[in-house]
């Protein structure tokens, strides 16, 4: 079936979602969320656009963008090429990063502005990542709350505090209550298929492998069903090989400490890798 051409229009605002290719994370580490908003930062500078909300998850992200005059997938791109360059370099991976397609939606009226800002603030919590938007550190919530001195002029706040009142004081404690009290948005829910991994990222948190220790404990859990002993693991090349990518998948952990697990260099694991 072709593809829909995407709507789009001038002068417009935007929900759009990035998600991983194949559903995998494009966040491992701390530092990777920094450098993405790092990299927004510069985007939104460049076109001179908007961002009003932002959340940034482990394997997809949301924005709300308003494109001020500017093409909304020039806009993408730019952002999605730079921290994937990134990415690949930092930890030794090829090929895309980002589905190839990212989704957007037109926002065209107030209330589902507001609508989608919460929604966005609340993704931490629907995937239970986060007790409320308030503990969630990645997202343009604290901005709202005037909790944060990071990246200040990053978001755009006044567009959708505005919509709830013009006094600072008052729009900012409405929004607290409105984002903390969301009920099911099912207009949203429909358009950003929740289903396509939003719910299990709590699930793919706990696989996730954080550490040397977390890494013995999956490659012997591995071992076990693959029936491989130790001694085995030393010779049958093939099956560590598939243990090794196995790991590097779904961990942080660089190519020199997967290779302190199997007696292999760094260019050693490497190669092992780029044979896939």
């Amino acid at each position: 079936m072709p593809r829909q051409a995407r709507i789009k229009s001038t002068f417009s605002i935007y929900h759009v979602i990035l998600r991983g290719n194949e559903g995998k994370k494009i966040f491992f580490r701390k530092r990777d969320k920094t450098r993405f908003l790092e990299i927004l930062h510069k985007v939104v500078k460049k076109y001179n656009c908007h961002l009003y909300s932002y959340c940034l998850m482990n394997n997809h992200i949301h924005l709300i963008i308003y494109d001020n005059g500017n093409d909304i997938s020039i806009i993408v791109k730019s952002l999605a090429t730079r921290y994937a360059m990134y990415f690949n370099k930092a930890y030794h991976r090829k090929g895309h990063l980002f589905l190839d397609r990212f989704r957007s939606e037109i926002i065209d009226n107030d209330d589902y502005l507001l609508r989608a800002s919460r929604y966005i603030h609340n993704n931490p919590v629907k995937a239970f990542l986060a007790d409320s938007a308030a503990d969630y550190h990645w997202s343009s919530y604290h901005h709202y709350t005037g909790n944060t001195t990071e990246y200040q002029d990053l978001v755009n706040t006044d567009k959708v505090l505005k919509i709830i009142s013009n006094n600072l004081t008052d729009a900012r404690c409405e929004y607290i209550r409105f984002v903390d009290q969301a009920p099911p948005d099912t207009d949203i829910d429909k358009f950003i298929d929740v289903d396509e991994g939003e719910t299990t990222a709590a699930a793919e948190e706990k696989e996730y492998i954080q550490n040397l220790e977390a890494a013995g404990k999956r490659i012997s859990e591995l071992m076990a069903q693959k029936k491989i002993s130790r001694t085995e693991l030393s010779v049958n090349r093939k099956k560590r090989n598939e243990i090794i990518r196995e790991i590097r998948k779904n961990s942080a952990l660089t190519l020199k400490e997967i290779g302190s697990m199997f007696a292999l260099s760094e260019s050693a694991v490497c190669k092992i890798l780029n044979r896939e």
